[in-house]
């Protein structure tokens, strides 16, 4: 249901959905604890605008969803935050395409 609703909320840029989408009711709560800063990276995030934030993949990776203009500031800020807490941190924001996928 929270994959549909992260799909759905990207899709038509429904910040809600993709807020709810990317709240991971499982892996989330049995591992932010191995991340040093996780929650305060959590909050910076959202206090700087982010959709949603989630680890990505088996960890230590944080991931957030933002609008591409805050997407800079939230990486920084995020970074920060895990830094702070002894877990040193860069911020990146990778390039995203707009074409999608071509078949070929």
């Amino acid at each position: 249901r929270r994959a549909a609703a992260l799909i759905s909320g990207l899709e038509h840029a429904d910040p809600d959905l993709i807020k709810f989408g990317m709240e991971d009711q499982i892996a989330v709560p049995a591992r932010h604890h191995l991340i040093p800063g996780f929650e305060a990276a959590l909050k910076a995030a959202r206090a700087a605008g982010a959709f949603g934030v989630t680890i990505s993949g088996s960890g230590p990776t944080i991931v957030a969803v933002a609008l591409k203009e805050l997407a800079g500031p939230v990486a920084k800020l995020m970074a920060t935050a895990l830094t702070n807490a002894g877990n040193k941190a860069t911020p990146l924001t990778p390039a995203v395409t707009e074409k999608g996928m071509v078949a070929g």
